[in-house]
């Protein structure tokens, strides 16, 4: 298409010095049309071929680190280490849904009644557990381990989630909110998800960056 593109300005640049009444302009005009035409169809093609070869790169699995051992399933992993003991109850305990709606701390119904199936409501001590929880994870990272608090967007976009690993793949799974305007180009919109995680916008925070190898590691925590 490039060679293409080079034939059709040398003949427009020739057109300027012709007669735009002549038999002659006319010919090289309609010449020009069918020139863009090609053109137009060519770079169709292209865009198909260069959306299948995206599709097929970002079907690819990342490596794993040669330490990972080889497996089908999780019942082919290997226990590093443990911690603390497993308890003994001389009871059938119970999980946490049965627990928390008898305790009232958890209202699946109504969670589902306002916004959808897989959504619930904390309340009470459940809600207090939740914040504490999040402030203990938080309040650890930062103060015992050397890590800066991050509060990132709840929304991200599609590169975003291709850079971690959700998109393609997870795609039928995510949320969106639509298409919103995309003030760095006015002839682009993007689609925004919610993110899974805050691991989503911690690993691109320094995305299409070169970081001094003396600023590393730089440790990021966040709750979303």
């Amino acid at each position: 298409s490039e060679a293409l593109r080079a034939e059709r300005n040398d003949a427009s640049k020739a057109m300027a010095s012709l007669d735009k009444k002549g038999p002659e302009f006319a010919e090289r005009r309609d010449a020009l049309k069918r020139l863009g035409n090609e053109i137009k169809a060519l770079e169709d093609s292209l865009g198909q071929v260069l959306g299948e070869l995206e599709e097929l790169v970002m079907a690819l699995p990342n490596l794993p680190d040669p330490s990972v051992p080889d497996g089908a399933g999780e019942d082919d992993n290997v226990v590093l280490r443990t911690w603390g003991d497993k308890p003994a109850f001389d009871f059938e305990p119970r999980d946490h849904v049965d627990l928390g709606t008898a305790l009232g701390i958890l209202d699946f119904e109504r969670g589902a009644k306002i916004t959808g199936s897989r959504f619930t409501v904390l309340r009470g001590a459940g809600a207090r557990l939740e914040r504490a929880l999040m402030s203990f994870m938080l309040d650890m990272h930062t103060t015992e381990h050397g890590y800066e608090e991050m509060w990132p967007p709840a929304l991200v976009n599609a590169n975003s989630l291709r850079g971690t690993g959700q998109l393609p793949k997870c795609e039928d799974d995510l949320f969106h909110v639509g298409r919103q305007y995309d003030e760095a180009d006015d002839s682009e919109h993007v689609r925004l998800y919610l993110s899974p995680t805050a691991e989503v916008q911690i690993t691109n925070y320094h995305a299409d960056e070169i970081l001094e190898p003396g600023s590393l590691p730089r440790r990021y925590t966040a709750y979303t």
